[in-house]
């Protein structure tokens, strides 16, 4: 499915049940996607989101089982993007995130992004390692959960959403810099991980 130019809004609930999916294909202008838009399209492999999405409403990709593939073009557009919800976000069912092409095995948050959002790599698992750019000020809740992730350094940051690293089930240590971090409540959720500060601090 190629959704044609000129659409800003995909409305809850449009695809819901939708078994002759395979592929969809949503392109630049859509800036909003609807709760249970593609909810239980049990075909769905592959996903591509356009640089233009900002929110994507609760469950919109939830029971989506075979979905594999999710297809971006810019890195720091889809850290801005609003998820209602784990299930919102299509790596829920998912699990390879590329960028123009090619398989992220090695997250590079770039300069200029200022936070991750809620959810923003839940159950990604194709990438084991990440290095996120001292511009990003702010970690949104569950942005790591269930993904590949082992280790983050996050030098910038000054805020850190609650149970931002919850059921972030791989991860083992966590750098902070040695400057004050705004901890909004529990943020590990239970886990055992290492927390600290830079070697050269």
């Amino acid at each position: 499915l190629t959704i044609g130019n000129g659409v800003a809004t995909i409305e809850g609930n449009a695809f819901s049940g939708c078994q002759s999916l395979t592929e969809v294909i949503i392109p630049e202008g859509v800036t909003y996607i609807g709760g249970y838009a593609f909810y239980c399209c049990y075909n769905l492999t592959s996903v591509t989101i356009p640089t233009t999405l900002s929110e994507v409403g609760y469950w919109a990709f939830a029971n989506d089982f075979n979905i594999v593939d999710i297809h971006i073009s810019d890195l720091s557009a889809w850290c801005r993007i609003a998820f209602e919800d784990g299930a919102a976000n299509p790596l829920c069912d998912g699990e390879n995130l590329y960028l123009n092409g090619k398989l992220i095995t090695e997250l590079e948050i770039p300069e200029g992004v200022t936070s991750i959002g809620n959810y923003a790599f839940y159950k990604l698992a194709s990438a084991t390692s990440i290095e996120v750019a001292d511009s990003v000020a702010a970690v949104g809740q569950l942005f790591l959960r269930d993904s590949g992730i082992t280790e983050i350094a996050l030098l910038g940051v000054k805020t850190v959403a609650l149970n931002a690293f919850g059921s972030a089930t791989k991860l083992t240590t966590v750098i902070f810099s040695d400057k004050a971090v705004d901890f909004k409540g529990n943020i590990f959720n239970a886990q055992t991980i290492t927390v600290k500060a830079p070697a050269n601090s």
